[in-house]
């Protein structure tokens, strides 16, 4: 799958349901992933872009990397928690 800088910035703020997939070998996995950030490429610092992602089912306390090469399939999803007017976590009761 290929992701531009105009794609990759759509998914900002989105959670999605995501299928990572390398080279070695290895199963596939999918994941809820909560979109923070893009990171794009530049020669010399990074040579690969990638998004800056927070776990959909826990909420770590800083965010993670899914590098776009081992993106094979991404979904923006939908949840009902995350409606219009709601802050705060599951995980922390807060909100409303």
């Amino acid at each position: 799958m290929k992701l531009d800088a105009a794609a990759a910035m759509d998914y900002i703020g989105k959670t999605v349901l995501v299928e990572l997939a390398w080279d070695d070998g290895e199963a596939p996995i999918w994941c809820c992933k909560h979109i923070v950030g893009v990171v794009l490429p530049m020669p010399g610092v990074y040579e690969e872009a990638f998004f800056m992602t927070i776990d959909g089912h826990s909420y770590e306390r800083f965010p993670s990397e899914i590098h776009f090469s081992t993106i094979r399939t991404i979904r923006s999803i939908w949840l009902p928690d995350r409606g219009p007017g709601r802050t705060g976590s599951p995980a922390s009761g807060e909100g409303d």
